[in-house]
């Protein structure tokens, strides 16, 4: 950690993941860096970048509506780790007065050796073949725009966020190669939470959360044979 000025303070760190399957060895390196400029005693801007990889994949069968499910996958000689680079910048703002806070962002995240079930399969009873019913290589893309606001008193705590994101999945035998949206994939969301404070022991907490559904794509025609 560096303090450049009495305003701006940089953090960095950098790690090295190894992975070793079979006669494989996987070596990413992981930089981080964020900086922190402080405009004055309540108001900061923060900007960051980060690197990082993982072994395990979490394969999505939802298009299998009869027995839909999640598995994890280990990465393979086929299967490379997963890596995600992610740029944030973000403002906040807070008052120790009043007791009211208000923080807003946006961020960028890119993912590449993504997988995904090729079309038409599912792993349910084929696990001594799985590795050839998966698409490999795919690329991912999320962004998105997060704001929240609080109030803290001694005895209430109350915060509203909203948050606008995008979640997309692209590989060259799904879609025609066209980026569609994937199971995470839910644009907008709203959050109130309040937690009251009765007495030294007791607590009231209560939260509302609005937001859109999963995406799906639904049949228009049938064949019939």
């Amino acid at each position: 950690e560096w303090l450049m000025t009495e305003k701006l303070t940089i953090t960095s760190s950098l790690n090295l993941m190894q992975c070793f399957t079979d006669d494989t060895c996987y070596v990413f390196p992981e930089p981080r860096l964020s900086a922190k400029y402080a405009v004055n005693e309540k108001f900061n801007i923060e900007a960051s970048y980060d690197r990082a990889t993982q072994n395990g994949h979490l394969l999505s069968n939802s298009s299998n509506s009869s027995f839909p499910a999640n598995t994890w996958l280990p990465s393979t000689k086929q299967i490379a780790p997963q890596i995600c680079n992610q740029i944030y910048v973000g403002i906040s703002w807070d008052n120790d007065k009043s007791g009211l806070g208000v923080n807003s962002g946006v961020y960028y995240k890119s993912l590449l050796n993504q997988i995904g079930l090729k079309e038409g399969c599912s792993i349910i009873g084929n696990a001594d073949n799985w590795q050839n019913l998966i698409e490999k290589n795919g690329k991912g893309y999320s962004y998105g725009l997060e704001f929240k606001i609080s109030k803290t008193t001694k005895a209430i705590n109350m915060w509203l966020s909203y948050t606008y994101s995008r979640s997309y999945r692209q590989f060259s035998n799904i879609n025609s190669g066209k980026q569609y949206p994937f199971e995470f994939d839910r644009p907008h969301e709203l959050t109130i939470s309040t937690m009251k404070t009765i007495k030294k022991n007791v607590h009231f907490s209560s939260i509302f959360t609005l937001a859109s559904g999963n995406p799906i794509t639904l049949p228009n025609s049938m064949l019939y044979s």
